[in-house]
């Protein structure tokens, strides 16, 4: 960019700009946050942003009034607050809702023309109807699809040409509006082909490509219970819990490995019979299906686990001791088993909720510990409740419960409650970090890999227009947004280093065996002030910046005025467009100024945050 445009050095104001940057970790050092860590996170990017947003609150002139609750959720959340002496917050402003609207339900920034549309918009139910809007977008079921694909690890590692059907299921889930304990039925019990039925693949994808049938069954209940419950069994795969998990769940802690064995024996009247492609004499896919059978084998010294002993193991619901009628069709048993128990409801409210805050009530979302998320056990000395708060974990529940399961149903009541519309600055009297759990302020997270590259998109104007490929079938095709990639092994080739880097830095992880990661780290910073990622696209002919410049509007305050609402989806303050005007006041060509207009503020700090 600037040996095109001869830019003059630009260190100075991006060092104002990014200077604000909170201390990196790199993404392989970063294991699954704990409760505190996170909490620790989520204020260091408050304290990152503050300088950054000024204002981003509806003001309340009168402070002696709060901010009406909106629904149920909030009833909750100011009880705890007003009884904990926690200041209630102003909402935000119309902006901020508009770019964290779109962010969590699309996973993209909003479009700038509806944008423009929003904030001239003097319906007050605007807010209502542009969540409903985006529910039923397109750009909802890409994202939703996604969603569903990387948390139930769609990788072309383990799964290889049934990469394509299992993530035609989730795609065909979400835009059917399949409930989430309907899914949870199809991926537990279908029976079938494995490329013909799609939701199969979660058993071969929890299997993991294990080679002996008790490690097989032993990883399906594992992925089946963490999946779906939340609860991380793996802990209990090797060894009993006791003088291993004391100090990490208390409720695993007094589980035995035969608590997971009696899990797996759901799974042991299950065939995977391989059909080989006789060409290549490589299994090509799986027929799946019900058998009679004893139980769960515990004799056996092979496989990747210690040596197991004890016999035949009869299958029994880790949660209630339950126990199923014949010796046939054990997995649709299970899957009830599940869908029924109220912690189906507990995890996935609890985890959707974190998706639109970036911090959920028990966090890590798979490391619940049951003992610690009922109030009526007395916990050992030194252990507290896990959950933020038990009174709103329990209420989101019932609320899931209610609207049985329904995905857009249960976002649509998480969005309209005042405690979603929270301002993430804090202006009603002084912060402290312990206010955090309360959620009175919003807490500023970061934007995962595929929303900072598909904001890049947004602000820009140009598509992704990346080449991907199905390995079953041998086709490609070109989708517009990070979100369409099928997997984190695409795309391929020099053509889309860049792309792979840049979505690699920003911790996408690969599925298998590198975590995804929402952490910062300075290869973000360089990446965004110098790949072409960046550059091109904001210089491409086709984008919004060289449209911009070919209809004229070349006046910095036009400009200004224009790429703050394409890029932040708001004005600019006073302070900000002051400080701009004398830095581009440097530049004497109106094409230049677009374009380091552009680049600041793609570079500004927020622009890879969620507020």
């Amino acid at each position: 960019m600037k040996s095109d445009l001869q830019l003059r050095p630009l260190l100075l104001t991006a060092a104002v700009l990014c200077c604000s940057l909170p201390a990196w970790a790199w993404p392989n050092q970063k294991a699954a946050a704990t409760q505190a860590t996170k909490l620790a996170q989520i204020n260091q990017n408050f304290d990152a942003l503050n300088s950054q947003n000024e204002g981003g609150c509806i003001l309340i002139l009168d402070k002696e009034e709060n901010p009406a609750a909106l629904n149920g959720i909030d009833t909750v959340t100011f009880a705890k607050m007003q009884a904990d002496g926690v200041p209630i917050n102003n909402l935000c402003d119309d902006a901020t809702f508009l770019r964290r609207t779109s962010l969590v339900l699309t996973g993209r920034l909003p479009d700038p023309a509806r944008t423009r549309s929003f904030l001239n918009d003097g319906n007050p139910d605007k807010r209502a109807e542009y969540i409903d809007e985006l529910l039923q977008s397109d750009a909802f079921n890409i994202h939703w699809a996604f969603y569903f694909q990387e948390f139930f690890e769609s990788a072309g590692q383990v799964l290889f040409g049934a990469v394509g059907p299992y993530n035609s299921y989730f795609a065909d889930a979400v835009t059917n509006g399949t409930t989430l304990d309907q899914m949870a039925r199809d991926m537990i019990a279908a029976t079938g082909n494995n490329l013909e039925d799609g939701q199969l693949n979660f058993l071969l994808r929890s299997a993991n490509r294990a080679r002996v049938p008790q490690d097989i069954q032993d990883n399906i209940a594992i992925g089946a219970t963490t999946k779906f419950l939340g609860i991380p069994a793996e802990c209990i795969s090797c060894h009993d819990g006791a003088y291993h998990l004391e100090t990490v769940n208390l409720y695993l802690a007094d589980r035995k490995r035969e608590d997971l064995w009696k899990m797996a024996a759901f799974f042991s009247a299950t065939r995977f019979r391989g059909n080989v492609d006789p060409e290549r004499m490589m299994i090509e896919s799986f027929d799946i299906s019900n058998v009679r059978a004893e139980g769960y084998n515990a004799d056996t010294e092979e496989g990747d686990r210690p040596a197991r002993s004890g016999g035949v193991v009869t299958p029994q619901f880790l949660l209630t001791g339950a126990t199923p009628s014949g010796n046939g069709d054990w997995r649709t048993q299970f899957a009830e088993m599940i869908v029924s128990d109220r912690q189906f409801a507990r995890h996935w409210a609890n985890r959707l909720w974190g998706h639109v805050f970036g911090l959920a009530p028990v966090e890590p979302m798979d490391g619940f510990d049951m003992l610690r998320i009922d109030p009526s056990n007395s916990l050992p000395e030194g252990w507290e409740y896990q959950a933020l708060d038990l009174n709103l974990l329990e209420s989101l529940a019932d609320a899931l419960i209610e609207r049985d399961f329904d995905l857009r149903d249960y976002l649509r009541y998480v969005l309209n409650s005042a405690t979603y519309q929270m301002a993430s600055t804090f202006e009603v009297g002084t912060w402290q970090d312990s206010y955090t759990p309360y959620y009175t302020r919003y807490p500023t997270h970061r934007m995962t890999a595929e929303q900072a590259y598909d904001a890049i998109l947004v602000a820009t104007g140009v598509p992704a227009n990346l080449r991907v490929g199905d390995r079953r079938t041998n086709t490609f095709e070109i989708v517009d947004w990070a979100h369409q990639i099928p997997d984190p092994g695409q795309p391929r080739g020099d053509r889309y280093l860049n792309d792979s880097i840049f979505l690699s830095a920003f911790g996408r992880g690969n599925r298998v065996d590198i975590a995804r990661v929402n952490d910062g780290n300075i290869s973000q910073a360089m990446l965004l002030m110098n790949s072409p990622i960046v550059h091109d696209r904001m210089l491409a002919d086709q984008g919004r910046l060289m449209q911009y410049v070919r209809q004229g509007v070349t006046s910095v305050d036009s400009l200004i005025d224009d790429l703050f609402l394409d890029t932040f989806a708001r004005p600019a303050t006073d302070s900000e467009r002051s400080a701009l005007k004398q830095e581009l006041a440097g530049y004497s060509e109106g094409r230049d100024q677009a374009a380091t207009l552009m680049w600041l503020l793609i570079n500004r700090v927020d622009f890879t945050f969620i507020y």
